[in-house]
């Protein structure tokens, strides 16, 4: 009888845990000085930004965080946000988002979450190299060049797995009871007239200290922290059928030449004009289509 052979080598992989990612867009941005962008819609996947030059800052959780060339930052999914470009040194950065139930793996590995959105000194040269592979392959309207995309997806996230260990994060930003207070109550009231002094008296701070304390900890005013609020709750509500008027006194504007005005110079737009731009399907490029800029107000 021939004896058995036997392999020279096997091994049992274990990559389900990972097995269900794939990239659904992607993106280069080249921002503006003191460029805006919020969200305040319900994302469905994971959407994640890599800084390459220049510096900004990412607000989340009633924190700021400061950011430079290799941050890599999360966004979260329901939770109110917004990050800006430096006003003399505005950053650049890629964006990408991911579905499948593996990114949750993945981002527990790297330490990612909602509650820990972002990582410093992800210094990697493959990174920016992968981005720019997948941007031209996205073009592509080739079946099989999806299949490269698919395997570039995965070099990617290795490249960013691979800074994890020798990370040098910076300690947390400090984060204030008072401003958490006052960011809550301008969650929970943005609909009624608000002013400063409400805002102020509602913490429980003399009106000057909590202007100052507040744009210290989220790089704004508590006012104008309270209007880009307004007008993000107002492009959802644009995309609804509710009557322009009646989305202003929702969102506490009351005078709806004040809301005519106010959200043109945030968004570049009318109300009128861009939910006409969402109903025609234009949303590239469109003020919100997943992040809305807001500009300067």
């Amino acid at each position: 009888m021939d004896a058995l052979m036997e392999d020279k080598y096997k091994a049992d992989l274990q990559t389900l845990e990972f097995s269900n990612i794939f990239v659904t867009k992607i993106g280069h941005m080249a921002d503006q000085p003191d460029q805006f962008f919020t969200n305040y819609f319900e994302r469905h996947d994971h959407c994640l930004q890599y800084v390459v030059r220049g510096k900004g800052e990412y607000f989340i959780n009633g924190r700021l965080y400061p950011l430079s060339a290799q941050s890599l930052f999360l966004l979260p999914k329901k939770r109110y946000h917004y990050y800006r470009a430096d006003r003399e040194d505005p950053y650049e950065y890629y964006w990408i988002h991911f579905s499948g139930d593996g990114m949750e793996g993945f981002l527990e590995m790297i330490g990612m979450s909602e509650d820990s959105p972002v990582l410093y000194s992800v210094g990697n040269h493959e990174i920016v190299a992968v981005f720019e592979e997948m941007i031209a392959l996205s073009s592509s309207r080739q079946r099989n060049e999806r299949l490269l995309l698919l395997s570039a997806c995965y070099r990617l996230l290795y490249a960013i797995a691979a800074c994890v260990p020798r990370q040098e994060m910076p300690p947390q930003p400090y984060r204030s009871k008072t401003v958490t207070q006052a960011v809550n109550c301008i969650a929970e009231n943005f609909a009624q007239p608000l002013g400063l002094d409400a805002l102020a008296e509602a913490v429980h701070l003399n009106k000057c200290y909590f202007v100052s304390l507040f744009k210290s900890q989220t790089g704004i005013t508590p006012m104008q922290y309270l209007l880009r609020y307004r007008i993000a709750v107002a492009c959802k509500l644009l995309l609804t059928d509710r009557p322009i008027g009646e989305i202003a006194a929702l969102c506490g504007f009351f005078e709806p030449t004040n809301f005519f005005v106010r959200f043109k110079k945030a968004t570049g737009l009318t109300p009128g004009g861009y939910r006409a731009r969402l109903r025609a399907g234009e949303t590239h490029g469109l003020p919100f289509a997943g992040d809305l800029p807001l500009g300067t107000v």
